[in-house]
């Protein structure tokens, strides 16, 4: 950091290297500051709380073990106001005293996909319905309407009828709207992401087997 001060141009890459090295010899790998859009998108909310506006420049982040985990854990993907409010929603599932106990938490575990609604969902249709995996470890129970609007009709939450089951990269693209079905189970693809990204993807147009409900 003395370092740093001394320098008349103080950029960031001046000091790359030994961040580099402090790392390495912290966490035992070589750890770069890389582009993250969920690391830029926490830091865009912090700064905004601040009433700061970030300079117009590229962004790149040291994502370092507990970082990474962090990321992984945390609510990204939610607007703003969801993420506020998840807490508040998951306590009020809890303190409705109109529903079992046993239902309460397993409505609060549905939202991400666990607990007896995953069960539920797994023994309803076994594979991916797009790609037909079948290894449960790689199978994501992803809701239909969405978990947040639980109160208009709990049953809902832990119904298999209100999910798809998909492999990892379909339930992304499917959570953030990159895809949809007709109620014929023909696919609906946005014109995001990218034609590459499409491409590299294997995102084409097909169609899945979905049941009345």
């Amino acid at each position: 950091m003395l370092g740093h001060e001394q320098l008349d141009n103080r950029h960031g890459w001046h000091t790359t290297a030994k961040v580099q090295e402090i790392l390495r010899a912290k966490f035992g790998v070589t750890i770069r500051n890389v582009e993250d859009e969920a690391a830029k998108s926490h830091y865009q909310r912090f700064c905004d709380s601040l009433g700061i506006v970030p300079r117009r420049s590229k962004k790149t982040f040291w994502i370092t073990p507990e970082v990474r985990d962090w990321l992984e854990e945390s609510t990204f993907g939610l607007t703003d106001a969801e993420e506020e409010d998840i807490g508040a929603l998951e306590q009020r599932i809890l303190d409705d005293t109109s529903l079992p106990e046993t239902t309460r938490k397993a409505i609060v575990k549905a939202r991400i996909g666990q607990g007896l609604f995953r069960r539920l969902v797994v023994q309803k249709y076994g594979r991916c319905l797009i790609t037909d995996a079948d290894e449960p470890a790689l199978l994501v129970a992803s809701h239909i309407k969405p978990w947040r609007d639980w109160w208009k009709d709990s049953r809902e939450c832990l119904d298999p009828e209100n999910a798809l089951l998909l492999s990892p990269t379909w339930d992304r693209l499917f959570d953030q709207g990159f895809i949809s079905f007709t109620d014929e189970g023909e696919m609906i693809i946005s014109d995001n992401p990218t034609r590459e990204t499409r491409k590299a993807l294997g995102v084409r147009k097909r169609r899945v087997e979905l049941t009345r409900g």
